[in-house]
């Protein structure tokens, strides 16, 4: 009995040595920030750290979202398998967000939808004031 219990006890450690590893290679050769994962997979940016650190194995859901976006198997992550030398849908390089950009994700994704809609008022507002000063910017320099 003790000697099956040990032998899951491996097989876990290995399994999360597996998946850490596996997780941050996918997500580099993606060119994406755990950030970015976290965000497109739908966890906290901090939950994605500590699983990626080997904190632990996420639920078939997060595992199978991963795969997705990280286009890998699971299989793969999991350390089942050898991946191909080449994955089989290149993931097109993607331009990481910048940090404040970021940061207002996070906060909308906070928002209710009545202040989701104030918010998406007052950042058109904000566009449309910013491109009149341009514009009569070029005016001024065109009579100068």
């Amino acid at each position: 009995m003790d000697a099956r219990l040990e032998r899951q006890r491996r097989s876990r450690v290995e399994t999360h040595h597996h998946l850490k590893d596996k997780l941050r290679i996918a997500r580099q050769r993606c060119k994406l920030t755990q950030e970015d994962v976290a965000e497109r997979v739908g966890v906290d940016p901090e939950v994605y750290g500590k699983l990626e650190r080997g904190g632990f194995v996420p639920r078939v859901w997060l595992l199978v979202k991963l795969s997705i976006l990280l286009r890998v198997s699971v299989n793969h992550l999991l350390g089942l398998d050898e991946p191909a030398a080449e994955p089989p849908h290149p993931v097109p390089p993607t331009e990481p967000l910048p940090t404040g950009a970021r940061r207002v994700l996070r906060v909308v994704r906070q928002l209710r939808p009545d202040q989701i809609e104030l918010f998406s008022l007052t950042a058109s507002a904000l566009l449309k004031a910013k491109e009149k000063r341009r514009k009569s910017r070029g005016r001024v320099s065109e009579k100068g």
